[in-house]
């Protein structure tokens, strides 16, 4: 009887160490799958708060295929950052050489665009979004934004606002309430980095880059110019409605300023600005094609910015000022086969003074700034052939103006 009691206890003990490790077993399987589905249902309940989840769509001959749609996303992807490559990720599209191998996406069209770029409130991009640098000017808001909100061809508004101290936080807030409408808060980083982050955000088929310290004109003719003058070149990437700039190369690179209103370079000094020589043909407008468009106001066409990316950071540290941003880009676009150009947008500039020119120390550093973007565009870009194709577009395309 002791012998049999004591197989029965051995017997015992073996088939509860078993039924031990498989209790542990299947207490690791749930645990993986209780955090597999709380991993998807996470991406999924995040993804639909926000706005960004996609959706089947219904097969419509008349709207985009992926065909279609895949290729402008693809190159759209370099300007969109980490954010969009997450959303890609875990919206359940995939990389984009995943998508590339995705060849029964192609015959099955079962989801249209659905590889867009996510769009929180309509599905028609906005023709012009207008992006505005905001710091310490909370008296010119009422003007800037009345304009924009009442120009018809402004679809969306980002505003850029750096760490202001006197209430324009506040004030941008209290008027900025539509679903396109939109406001990037930071800390003294400046326009460079605060106009590339906008530049991610925005949507528009074209971009508007404006500063908080000029008044915009009381109607919206000047917009209204500005798309007549771009739909007429279709390779001007760049249009600005202030300054152009172009330079003797073979005197020391000696510049020659241009535009209907003397510059003030900031706040500095008058520059010695001549009247725009040529005139558009299509609109009658003065207008020229010149080696640099100074901001603001400037226009950018987004087919420039999906090839050539966002303003240099190279240029300046965080918390300096973008001096000679305009030109480095226009440069780029210069290279990267788009054409700048300059027409008249009649702003009331300088209103609450040039933030970067307010005191010595500042006044040195927007000259290392300016002498370290000078040194990049001479190091990076054949600035001569530019000059040779900026004066043979404007012989060759433009009406001489007479005065």
């Amino acid at each position: 009887m002791a012998r049999m009691q004591e197989i029965r206890t051995g017997a015992g003990g073996i088939s509860t160490a078993r039924m031990k490790r498989r209790l542990k077993l299947q207490i690791v399987v749930e645990l993986v799958l209780v955090l597999f589905v709380w991993y998807r249902a996470h991406h999924y309940i995040v993804s639909t708060l926000t706005g960004t989840r996609l959706h089947a769509h219904p097969i419509d001959p008349s709207s985009e295929t992926y065909t279609e749609c895949r290729p402008r996303v693809y190159a759209a992807l370099g300007d969109l950052g980490d954010a969009g490559w997450v959303w890609m990720k875990y919206a359940g599209v995939g990389t984009p050489a995943k998508i590339m191998e995705r060849e029964s996406y192609h015959a099955q069209n079962r989801y249209g665009c659905r590889c867009q770029i996510p769009e929180v409130y309509e599905s028609k991009a906005p023709r012009l979004t207008a992006i505005v640098q905001s710091f310490n000017h909370a008296g010119n808001i009422a003007n800037i934004s009345s304009s924009l909100l009442h120009a018809s061809d402004v679809e969306e508004i980002i505003v850029c606002e750096d760490g202001s101290s006197d209430g324009s936080l506040n004030r941008w807030a209290s008027i900025l309430r539509g679903p396109r409408q939109f406001i990037i808060r930071s800390n003294n980083l400046h326009e460079l980095r605060a106009y590339n982050r906008a530049l991610r955000v925005s949507d528009g088929d074209y971009v508007l880059l404006l500063q908080d310290d000029d008044l915009l004109p009381p109607t919206d003719e000047w917009i209204r110019n500005a798309f007549q003058i771009m739909e007429a070149y279709p390779d001007l990437g760049i249009l600005g409605g202030y300054i152009g700039q172009l330079w003797n190369h073979d005197n020391g690179y000696k510049g020659f300023e241009y535009g209907e209103q003397v510059s003030t370079h900031g706040g500095v000094r008058s520059g010695n600005t001549k009247k725009i020589p040529y005139t558009d043909p299509h609109t009658g407008l003065p207008f020229m094609f010149v080696e640099c468009a100074w901001i603001a106001p400037i226009f950018i066409r987004r087919e420039l910015i999906q090839k050539a990316g966002g303003l240099n950071l190279e240029i300046a540290k965080r918390g300096e000022p973008g001096v000679w941003q305009d030109c480095v880009y226009c440069l780029e676009a210069w290279v990267n086969g788009f054409s700048v150009g300059v027409f008249s947008a009649p702003f009331t500039r300088g209103v609450g003074g040039h933030g970067s020119a307010t005191s010595e120390l500042k006044l040195k550093m927007r000259e290392r700034v300016y002498e370290r973007a000078v040194a990049l565009a001479n190091r990076r870009y054949k600035r001569k052939l530019v000059h040779k194709n900026v004066v043979d577009r404007n012989d060759r395309l433009l009406n001489r103006r007479i005065t």
